[in-house]
């Protein structure tokens, strides 16, 4: 059975058992080596794969970003990156089953992060100075063990057979792992089971929240086990529609007003006003569940949260056509200063604003709006945008 690395849920062909793939905090993954070798090094990199948004001067930029560093101390000869073997050969999962041994990652998950913001201003081509905020939407953050071993005093790449150092290394260059360390915890299958009512859970491979068919309940992977999601579903039912989610996310934000629908108008100067009894309704930002390109991901958002549809919700979930939830609502929550910083009209005063606000998650719920299908486009009625035929096609490569 083959695994993409995006993937969460495995399902046998054979007897059609389905499991859940959870491994926390993080996913561990070798390249397989081409000769089986007892004296292999595995030289652990962290791979970033996702979208990277930043508040920049007066826009927002924004970009696909798949790169790598390698997590371990400093070891002459070996590189800096993977470069596209990520990209290009299989991974399978590390255990105490990979031949060699694992060398520590001393580069800590928040440390490649910085280190990887610090880095944004070339890769997004910002003109300006250092952006005001910055933020990775939609990441697959994982740690992929690349096999090295030595021969005549220089490492060899155990993938290809080749050398990495051009020569020899010098005797007085210690080239013995500085910290050995033992191999990762395989990720854990849990079976995909209703905790409500035991029927079987439904999902595509790379979802992260499963629908219950029979008692019509969704569920998430947590630290302890599954945990409801709650879900509400538009009252227009359409002939072969796609249903996407959305996150509704109830957030307070010290330092700036931001309570009520009324608020969010004055807040960010939108040229536009709010129905009779709207101005008084709870603001929630509204924003994409799945992944698709930055630049239909911020105008899916900007459009659903300056609508803030109030729309009465449908009791039982649409039989067929519900997108999966690929993006998950922590990440959302960090996406939500780059949204109030892309709808804000001023933008060049309002920025240093959200740099100094404070973000603060209390709740969250799932919307499932429909989109019809017209031409080469997918049209979301309620929200008035439209999005090309291709976008979610695309997004599950992500």
């Amino acid at each position: 059975m083959v695994l993409e690395e995006t993937d969460r849920i495995l399902q046998c062909p054979f007897c059609r058992v389905r499991l859940f793939v959870d491994q926390r905090p993080h996913f561990s993954y070798v390249l397989p080596p081409a000769p089986a070798r007892k004296d292999l090094l595995l030289v652990p990199y962290w791979r970033f794969r996702g979208l990277v948004f930043a508040l920049d001067g007066d826009r927002v930029v924004h970009r696909v970003l798949d790169t790598s560093a390698c997590a371990a101390d400093p070891l002459p000869g070996l590189p800096c990156s993977l470069g596209l073997r990520p990209q290009a050969l299989p991974l399978r999962f590390a255990g105490p089953e990979s031949p060699g041994r694992f060398l520590a990652a001393s580069v800590p998950r928040k440390e490649f992060l910085k280190r990887l913001g610090h880095g944004l201003r070339g890769r997004l081509k910002a003109t300006s100075g250092k952006p005001f905020f910055q933020a990775f939407i939609g990441e697959t953050l994982s740690l992929i063990h690349s096999p090295v071993f030595q021969e005549d005093g220089a490492w060899v790449d155990a993938v290809t057979g080749r050398r990495i150092s051009p020569g020899a290394i010098p005797p007085e260059v210690p080239v013995e792992p500085p910290r050995p360390a033992p191999s990762p915890s395989p990720p854990v299958f849990r079976p995909t089971l209703c905790p409500h009512c035991g029927d079987d859970l439904e999902g595509d491979r790379d979802t992260l929240v499963l629908f219950c068919r029979n008692c019509d309940s969704f569920w998430e992977m947590g630290p302890t086990g599954f945990q409801r999601v709650e879900a509400s579903f538009s009252h227009n039912d359409l002939p072969d529609a796609a249903w996407v989610p959305f996150w509704v996310l109830d957030i307070s934000c010290g330092g700036l007003p931001l309570e009520t629908v009324g608020d969010f108008v004055r807040l960010a100067n939108l040229p536009q006003r709010t129905p009779p009894g709207a101005a008084s309704r709870p603001f929630r930002f509204l924003v994409p569940a799945f992944k698709v390109s930055p630049k239909h991901l911020l105008r899916l958002a900007r459009f659903a949260t300056v609508a803030q549809p109030d729309l009465p919700p449908r009791s039982k979930a649409p039989r067929n056509g519900l997108y999966p939830v690929t993006l998950p609502a922590l990440e959302a929550f960090q996406f939500t200063p780059i949204l109030l910083g892309a709808v804000a009209t001023a933008k060049e005063d309002f920025f240093p604003r959200i740099r100094g606000a404070r973000f603060a998650f209390r709740a969250k719920r799932l919307l499932f709006l429909p989109l019809r299908r017209l031409g080469a486009e997918w049209i979301q009625d309620e929200l008035g945008c439209a999005l090309p035929m291709n976008a979610l096609r695309w997004g599950r490569r992500l």
